[in-house]
Order: C-alpha cells, then sequence, then structure tokens
C-alpha cells in the first residue's frame, strides 16, 4: 500500500453519499474510488471528490485504476473556485509539496492561494475565529452530528474533534481538504461538493449545519439555505460572519442586505453581532448569556436557527501542544505583533482587544512557559498561545 491508500484505510466512507450525477448512493467499489453504479468519482485520503465536473473527475480516475495515485492527487489539487486569485499551481510546484516536507505556510504559496495564504495561517487569531467558537457554544451539541459547509483547512474541525465532536467537513476546493487533512489532522470524513448543486448525502439523523465566513460568497443563497436544512434534517443551523452590503467590505462575494437575510429566516433565529460574540469567548458570562442582535444595517451579522434553549461548555479542549502565537514575538519589552500584512493589521487590529500592543508589551515570554494550566488556558482564550500546527 501507498502512504496514501494507507490512510485511506483506516477510516470508512461516510454513509449515505449521493452521487451528483443521479443523486444515488455511493459505494467504494475499489480502493480509492466510489460509484453510483455508472459514474466513479475519486476518493483520495477520505476525501469524497463529487464535483460536478466529469472531465476532471475521469482524468483523476483513470490515473487511479492506473496506480498513479501521485498524478491523481494533482489534478484534484489543481482544481480551484471561482474566486480564486491567481492560475492553478504548476506540476514543479506540486511536486514539491508532496515530495518534500514543506510547511503549512509554504505549502499554500506553492498552491497559488494568493491573500488566502495569510488568511488561513493566521485564521485562529482573527476574531471571526473567535465569534465562530462562540457560535458553535451556543448552537451546537456534543451528542448531535456536526456539518461544516465550506469548512477550508479545517480550523474549525480541528478544534470540534478534540473538543469531541463528531464532525464532516464539506468544501468545494479539493486542496482545502487535503490541507485539513495533512496539517490540521482532522480525522472526520471530508467531501469536496457544491453547497448550491444537487444534495451531497442523505442524513439519517438530525445535524447541526456550521457555515462560517463563506455564506456571503454563495450566489443563490435561498437555495443553499434550502440544502443545509435538508443536511440540518430538523437540526440546528449556524450561519457566522456574514458581510451585509451596508459597506464595501474590499473582499469577493455577493452580501446582501441585513434585512433580506432576515427575510430567509425563521420566526425562532437568533442573530448575533460579532463583537459581542468575541467579548463572550474572553469573558464568559453564562448567566447573563449574549444579547441577541436587534434589526439594523450591520455590515456584519451571524444567526442560529433552532436555538438550543442551553448554552453548552466552550470549545476550551487543545488540539495540540501549545505554542507561542506566530504573529508575536519577544520584543526588547515584553511581545510585539509582527502583523503578517498591511491588509491583515487593517481588517483585524481594531476588532482585537485581546491582541493590543501595550498589553503584550508587558507579558514576559519566559512567564508565558511556566505558566500554570490556569493561566495557560487565559494565553489560549487571547490567542497568545495556539494549539493549532507550527508554520
Amino acid at each position: 500500500m501507498t502512504k496514501i491508500d494507507q490512510k485511506d484505510a483506516k477510516i470508512g466512507v461516510l454513509e449515505g453519499l449521493l452521487s451528483p450525477s443521479n443523486e444515488q448512493l455511493l459505494w467504494q467499489s475499489e480502493p480509492n474510488i466510489l460509484t453510483d453504479g455508472k459514474q466513479e468519482f475519486p476518493y483520495l485520503q477520505n476525501i469524497a471528490y463529487l464535483r460536478d465536473k466529469p472531465a476532471l473527475r475521469e482524468q483523476s480516475v483513470k490515473f487511479i485504476k492506473e496506480g498513479k495515485l501521485k498524478n491523481a492527487l494533482r489534478v484534484l489539487l489543481k482544481d480551484q473556485d471561482d474566486f480564486a486569485p491567481l492560475p492553478p499551481p504548476e506540476n514543479e510546484a506540486l511536486d514539491q509539496i508532496l515530495d518534500k516536507n514543506t510547511g503549512f505556510l509554504e505549502t499554500m504559496r506553492l498552491l497559488n492561494y494568493g491573500p488566502v495564504t495569510e488568511y488561513f495561517a493566521h485564521r485562529t487569531t482573527a476574531p471571526t475565529f473567535l465569534s465562530g467558537l462562540t457560535l458553535l457554544q451556543l448552537g451546537a451539541q456534543k451528542e448531535v452530528p456536526l456539518i461544516e459547509v465550506a469548512c477550508g483547512a479545517g480550523h474549525f474541525l480541528r478544534t470540534l474533534e478534540a473538543n469531541g465532536y463528531q464532525a464532516t467537513g464539506i468544501d468545494l476546493v479539493f486542496s482545502k481538504l487535503w490541507l485539513a487533512r495533512k496539517f490540521m489532522n482532522v480525522q472526520g470524513p471530508l467531501i469536496c461538493a457544491d453547497t448550491m448543486g444537487k444534495p451531497i448525502f442523505k442524513p439519517t439523523k438530525p445535524a447541526t449545519v456550521f457555515c462560517h465566513d463563506a455564506f456571503y460568497f454563495f450566489e443563490k443563497k435561498e437555495k443553499v439555505l434550502e440544502n443545509l436544512r435538508k443536511l440540518a434534517a430538523g437540526g440546528s443551523i449556524i450561519v457566522g460572519h456574514v458581510h451585509t452590503n451596508a459597506i464595501d467590505h474590499g473582499v469577493s462575494g455577493h452580501p446582501i442586505s441585513e434585512k433580506e437575510y432576515r427575510d430567509m429566516a425563521p420566526k425562532n433565529t437568533m442573530f448575533y453581532a460579532d463583537k459581542e460574540l468575541v467579548d463572550f469567548w474572553l469573558n464568559p458570562n453564562e448567566k447573563q448569556g449574549i444579547t441577541p442582535l436587534q434589526s439594523g444595517d450591520h455590515p456584519v451579522v451571524s444567526w442560529i436557527e433552532n436555538p438550543s434553549d442551553e448554552i453548552n461548555d466552550p470549545l476550551n479542549e487543545f488540539a495540540g501542544e501549545l505554542h507561542l502565537n506566530p504573529m508575536l514575538s519577544e520584543g526588547e519589552k515584553g511581545l510585539k505583533i509582527n502583523w503578517p500584512t498591511p491588509g491583515y493589521k487593517k481588517e483585524y487590529e481594531a476588532e482585537m482587544p485581546y491582541f493590543n500592543a501595550v498589553k503584550l508589551s508587558k507579558t514576559d515570554l519566559n512567564v508565558l512557559k511556566t505558566a500554570s494550566e490556569a493561566h495557560k488556558m487565559d494565553y489560549f482564550k487571547q490567542r497568545i498561545l495556539l494549539d493549532t500546527p507550527q508554520l
């Protein structure tokens, strides 16, 4: 067996997967291949490739049948979405990724991710990640399976698994799911599919569906919500950090007005503001809870359909060894911030009270190394210490 085969052998195929061609159930016909009886689909590293791209699928399947798994993987790693800022990577770059031990940051650069590279590299530091953690605390239940739509490189999936959740990831871009498997060590099922297209799998029980910092990218939003509700099968739907058209956010997507988002939601839906969600992560107050966001013209909104009556435990379990945030380094006094790009600083600095330069300058690196477990948790919540893989 190759390394790819070995990893596949450890994780079973997700039950209920549907073919994008005819919506029939898929099964594994041979190693690394799924079929509906007529069409065949690549299945590498427990990532089912179900995009409606027959020529690309057939090319990858052909390589798999010839035993050329590296070539099959190359084909899928080149696939992109409509918002990709750069052309697909060349074979030479992919060979570096597959043959050498390139790190997370360098791998994304070789994949031609452009500005998304820094976004993914430092995603767990951004306030949008903290707001997502609070939304999951408000809306997800450990005993209920969770499906993350537009899961990207698996940052939330990694945290969810560390905290005992059964999670499945869906994204339009295969290489992002491959990053989730390789670098974030996500163990659960991963599906490369179009959420705006046909049903992805047939749910057998209610689930929590989570979509964060991505919903505004979808053009046919009502269709996507309809598909999310089918996936949830009566469970909760958590939609986080959704851009509205109240301001120009300077990023791609199809934002609409807050009123239009609210009109799509059922009556029992709770809307929230990012700032309050971040504040709750930093300073939880279960008795007080979070005040729902009143209707207005806000630049960003989040919401939960079918919310739980109880606030769950925060996602505080570490997914790996704690280490100093790579955006920080030792300065003349305490720690100093090394902003990855001017754009990152411009977008997030004002919304990151936990990443205050004056406060960090008073934080001693040696104190971090000898901190008690309670203090380490404080540093973790403030993003001074992280549990994500090193860059």
